[in-house]
């Protein structure tokens, strides 16, 4: 390698003695590719490129987040648009269905309030057994109407439990003889059993628990 190096050498002649050691200092000069300026260059050049490289993966992560950003801008607008349509169909659904159990609903209390007064009349034991029927299918479909109105109430936000008191026996009079021509329909004995402690009166949605006790029986003697 390169350095400075010294040779020594001594000679005789024949068998005689050696001669003085001579020597001889020389240097062997670095090559280029060898020398600490070409070093530093090349330490110099590896700096840089690796700054160079810090940059560029630097520009293409702030190109990832601007392509990101933009597909995330895209998809919320897209998701917003959707939700506008959803809600918007929703709103017409059950704006739809409002409506139509308000129509429904008045021709339907027609029927029943004629049923009433049928019953008022001196009808035959055969003739008040049709009526009572109507009465009673009458009945049903009218809560069915209000289950639906009540539904596109839920969906709307717009439903509200009233707190009155009312007497919860008569209420369960009221449905159980509503649903006595469906049970008797069916070969069934609908028998009401009150406890002598439980409470005549109540506070609560008169209205929702006569539903509620309308949907229990007539699931009862649906399945039974």
């Amino acid at each position: 390698g390169p350095g400075r190096y010294i040779i020594e050498a001594r000679a005789r002649e024949g068998d005689g003695p050696w001669g003085e050691v001579a020597s001889l200092p020389f240097r062997i000069v670095p090559a280029w590719y060898q020398t600490w300026a070409f070093r530093g260059v090349l330490l110099l050049l590896a700096v840089w490129m690796a700054y160079r490289t810090y940059l560029w993966r630097l520009a293409s992560l702030e190109r990832r987040t601007v392509e990101l950003r933009r597909v995330v801008e895209a998809r919320t607008q897209d998701l917003q648009a959707a939700l506008v349509e959803a809600e918007a169909a929703t709103k017409a659904k059950g704006d739809f269905l409002a409506t139509m159990s308000h129509e429904l609903r008045t021709p339907m209390n027609g029927v029943l309030g004629f049923t009433q007064l049928l019953l008022g009349t001196a009808l035959s034991s055969e003739q008040r057994g049709y009526v009572k029927t109507v009465e009673s299918s009458g009945q049903s479909l009218l809560g069915l109407l209000n289950d639906v109105l009540d539904y596109s109430k839920i969906e709307a936000g717009m439903l509200t439990v009233e707190s009155e008191d009312f007497d919860l026996v008569t209420v369960i009079e009221e449905v159980t003889s509503m649903m006595v021509p469906r049970s008797s329909a069916k070969q069934l004995d609908l028998l009401v059993e009150i406890s002598p402690t439980a409470p005549r009166r109540v506070v609560g949605d008169r209205a929702r628990t006569k539903q509620v006790l309308v949907n229990l029986l007539g699931n009862a003697i649906k399945f039974t």
